[in-house]
């Protein structure tokens, strides 16, 4: 059985079911770089998976912002400079695995890449999406 970076609960939904499916999928990506950074010598597979990571959450998170533009929220230019940050954060960690071709892949990676995608969804989603879900 293959270790899982991050697994969905219920607990980190949002109320709205397309982007808690976009959040499911983020964290299937980030699973599945997960255990390509464990396969060794499987560069282009790591080379793949980050690829795929980076592009669906530059997508994600500009379709939150989107989402969260078109109702006026107060908080979307935070959620944008937080948005930003966490690119930023992620971007570094894909470089250094690409660059050390995933050898240091290890628990640290792991908890930082979980730590990454649940601290966004259950501190800035969980925060502000459901007041939104309640005025739609």
């Amino acid at each position: 059985m293959t270790e899982k970076a991050i697994l969905w609960s219920q607990s980190m939904s949002v109320g709205i079911d397309e982007l808690d499916a976009a959040h499911l999928n983020l964290i299937n990506l980030v699973n599945n770089l997960f255990e390509a950074g464990l396969k060794p010598g499987a560069q282009q597979n790591l080379e793949a998976a980050v690829a795929t990571l980076m592009t669906h959450t530059l997508a994600h998170f500009a379709h939150e912002e989107a989402y969260l533009n078109s109702r006026n929220a107060a908080v979307a230019a935070k959620h944008q400079s937080e948005h930003i940050r966490l690119f930023a954060e992620l971007e570094a960690i894909c470089q250094r695995l690409l660059k050390e071709g995933g050898k240091e892949f290890d628990s640290a990676t792991a908890a930082f890449l979980r730590h990454w995608m649940v601290s966004h969804i259950m501190g800035h989603d969980k925060r502000d999406y459901p007041k939104l879900a309640k005025a739609s």
